[in-house]
């Protein structure tokens, strides 16, 4: 059973002490009580309670400072660890277990990049570094500090050009909203590529592009896919479909691919080359050396990168065969 051996207030409000920041033993930072807390929740994750968007709450209501210690201290620690995300004031969990399903989507958009470098320069690195999953702060009041499944960058740039994320057991709500977050509370990303895995190997992808460029968005300014695909051999329900338009903001309509009641009549994606699969991610976005969208002299010659979904669909179902 879960245990708070204090109020959540009193724990929000630690500060760093002297002796931590000076390299002393953690446990002199966060306290012996503290510390058992910490583990008790690691090794008890499925009973900890989730957020609305259904991503558990490893610690509610507490300081950056503290989501930066805690995360040390569990990098520290021997065991699996779990990937931490600071959001809203509290220590998120959005995917607890990454299925081979989830890691070989996040592979093969890494074999899209690399393909798209090697092609041009002969390096798998140039001109988009992979920076994996590393933590990525965001400029909103609470500090948070996300986490992307991929990230790739120009090199010299602040922040990553590109942010993947893939949900297996995420759901897709909060797949959308960590979108909404990057292209909101960051100058620095100009694509986010979202994948959506569901049990019933249906698959929906979704990509984001920054339209308003040198500043943050308002509140008033929506972040909504600029493309939105049903790229599994499966049809997406009805609810998937409803789940898609209340997540998005996007009517139904907007979505296209092999869905329940699609007004498009679109056929399933079952091989390779359907002009419909076929995804673009525009080079004046992917290659950008700022914030404005301005490729360098030295990446002019690029173009658009692009991928066909099938091959996406085809590596991830190897790992989620039918029933």
């Amino acid at each position: 059973m879960f245990i708070q051996f204090q109020s959540t207030e009193s724990i929000a409000h630690m500060n760093p002490s002297s002796a931590a920041s000076s390299g002393s033993d953690l446990s002199l930072d966060l306290g012996l009580e503290v510390i058992d807390e910490i583990e008790r929740r690691r090794q008890s994750l499925e009973i900890l309670p989730r957020t609305e968007d259904g991503d558990i709450i490893f610690w509610d209501s507490c300081s950056r400072e503290f989501f930066d210690q805690v995360s040390d201290r569990l990098e520290e620690s021997d065991g699996k660890i779990p990937r931490l995300e600071y959001i809203d004031g509290r220590i998120i969990i959005s995917e607890l277990d990454t299925s081979p399903a989830h890691e070989t989507g996040s592979r093969c958009c890494c074999s899209v990049v690399g393909m798209y470098n090697h092609n041009r320069t002969g390096s798998i690195d140039i001109p988009l570094a992979a920076v994996g999953s590393a933590g990525y702060n965001l400029h909103d009041r609470r500090r948070s500090c996300v986490a992307p499944d991929e990230q790739f960058t120009v090199p010299g740039r602040p922040g990553p050009n590109l942010v993947v994320e893939v949900g297996h057991s995420q759901s897709l709500r909060s797949l959308c909203n960590k979108a909404d977050g990057y292209l909101r509370y960051s100058e620095n990303i100009m694509l986010v590529a979202v994948v959506k895995i569901y049990e019933n190997r249906a698959l929906l992808f979704l990509l984001y592009q920054r339209s308003i460029f040198g500043r943050l968005l308002t509140d008033e300014e929506a972040v909504r896919p600029s493309l939105a695909l049903s790229f599994g051999p499966v049809a997406m329900t009805r609810d998937q479909v409803q789940e898609f338009t209340k997540c998005t903001g996007m009517a139904a309509g907007h979505l296209r691919g092999y869905y329940a009641n699609n007004q498009h009549k679109d056929p399933p994606c079952l091989g390779l080359g359907q002009a419909l699969y076929q995804v673009s991610f525009p080079h004046h976005l992917l290659l950008s050396g700022d914030n404005l969208g301005e490729v360098d002299e030295a990446y002019m010659a690029f173009g658009d990168m692009e991928t066909d979904l099938y091959e996406l669909q085809d590596a991830i179902l190897v790992e989620m065969p039918e029933a």
